[in-house]
């Protein structure tokens, strides 16, 4: 294992690299940091399978800007999640990155977990992640981003500002116990999610659950087509979801926005609310082919 670690004034940044921690009776790999102003921290690559609890089990507390980048990593066979992140930021940005990762076969939790709550803004990319045969959710997502104050005149809540900016670009989820996606999202600002080229299939429950809730607006973007535009023809979304135990995806708060996933395979021509969606996903355009065999 390569290791590096350096803190200035209230600054962290560490750096683990070449880790392999397999078969360990608690975690594979555990970082842990609560006094940091700032931190940044770097796992690539490593490898973290067969432990009796997480994989790779990261939280930091801190009061600014936070950020973990997990690439390359392996974390298959873990009692608890394979890969668990967490920032809890006062002010600032979380920044999460998960690129190149593999979570399989967990006996008795989720795949991966992503978690951030900030006062402020909120980032996550989670790229090419392989997340199957768990038992909870193969990929579970907990974000919140600012919040809202109660104020006794007028009995008015005011937003504080944040954001949460969410990026879910090829992403297999399939045949875990509960959901294949599950996002859980609260903004005091804005909430904006991308989905493309993700393959989420026989899971248990839902292949992808949207529960998002935001003072500004929701953009959940899983694809979309304008005829007046042309250049949108490679916006659409080029996902797979299909036969899962409930529905491919659900709109949970599906009076309050409408999830846009144009241009998806659906397992049929005609994805139909109550089978396939949910009341609020707007699913024209489905692909006759499954993109993403």
């Amino acid at each position: 294992m390569d290791f590096e670690f350096w803190r200035i004034a209230n600054h962290v940044e560490a750096s683990f690299q070449n880790l392999e921690a397999n078969r360990n009776g608690a975690n594979g790999f555990l970082v842990e940091d609560g006094q940091s102003h700032t931190a940044n921290l770097l796992i690539d690559p490593s490898e973290a399978g067969n432990n009796d609890a997480h994989g790779f089990r990261a939280l930091l507390n801190t009061e600014s800007d936070t950020s973990i980048t997990v690439l390359d990593a392996t974390a298959n066979g873990n009692v608890s999640e394979g890969v668990h992140v967490t920032i809890n930021n006062n002010t600032g940005t979380g920044r999460i990155l998960l690129n190149r990762i593999t979570a399989n076969g967990s006996p008795d939790d989720d795949g991966v977990d992503v978690e951030v709550h900030s006062g402020g803004d909120v980032d996550v990319d989670l790229l090419n992640i392989t997340a199957g045969n768990n038992d909870g959710v193969g990929v579970e997502i907990g974000l919140t981003a600012g919040g809202a104050q109660i104020v006794k005149r007028n009995i008015a809540q005011i937003p504080v500002e944040g954001d949460i900016d969410l990026t879910l670009d090829r992403i297999t989820a399939a045949m875990n116990g509960e959901e294949g996606i599950d996002l859980n999202l609260a903004a005091g600002g804005n909430v904006f999610i991308t989905g493309r080229r993700n393959s989420v299939h026989d899971n248990s429950l839902d292949g992808v659950r949207v529960n998002a809730t935001a003072f500004g607006t929701v953009d959940a973007d899983f694809g979309e087509f304008d005829l007046l535009a042309f250049a949108n023809l490679f916006n659409l979304g080029l996902n797979s979801f299909f036969n899962n135990g409930s529905l491919d995806m659900n709109n949970v708060n599906s009076g309050d926005y409408t999830v846009n996933a144009e241009g998806n395979f659906w397992g049929t021509t005609t994805p139909t609310i109550g089978e396939e969606i949910s009341d609020g996903i707007n699913a024209t355009i489905p692909l006759p082919i499954n993109v993403n065999p």
